[in-house]
C-alpha cells in the first residue's frame, strides 16, 4: 500500500489531509473535492499510476480557514460515481468510497 501526496490549490489558511482508500473491489479514475455545498470542484485523476483496489492515497486540502466539511466524488472505472457530501477532514482522517463507507 503505498502514498501518495496530492495538494489542491485553493486560497486557504489552512490544511486539511486524509488518506483515501480503495475499497471499491475497481479503479479509482479520478477523485475530486470541493468545499462543502459549493461546486468548485478540483478534480485529482488517478490514471496514472493505476489507483487499484486495496491502494490508499493522502491527499491533502488547503480550505478556508476553519472550514472543515468537504463535498467528495470518486469515479470508478466500471463508471459508478460515488459522492459524498459534508465529509468532516477535521475528525474523520480516512475515507473510503466503497460500502462500507458510513
Amino acid at each position: 500500500m503505498g502514498l501518495l501526496c496530492l495538494t489542491t490549490l485553493v486560497d486557504a489558511a489552512s490544511v486539511h489531509s486524509f488518506t483515501l482508500v480503495n475499497d471499491t473491489r475497481t479503479r479509482v479514475v479520478s477523485f475530486s473535492v470541493a468545499l462543502a455545498g459549493s461546486s468548485n470542484w478540483t478534480t485529482i485523476d488517478f490514471h496514472d499510476p493505476l489507483f487499484e483496489y486495496g491502494d490508499a492515497k493522502l491527499v491533502e486540502v488547503q480550505g478556508n480557514g476553519d472550514d472543515c466539511l468537504y463535498d467528495l466524488r470518486t469515479t470508478l472505472s466500471d463508471g459508478r460515481n460515488v459522492r459524498v457530501r459534508k465529509f468532516d477532514a477535521c475528525h474523520r482522517h480516512v475515507y473510503r468510497p466503497g460500502p462500507a463507507f458510513p
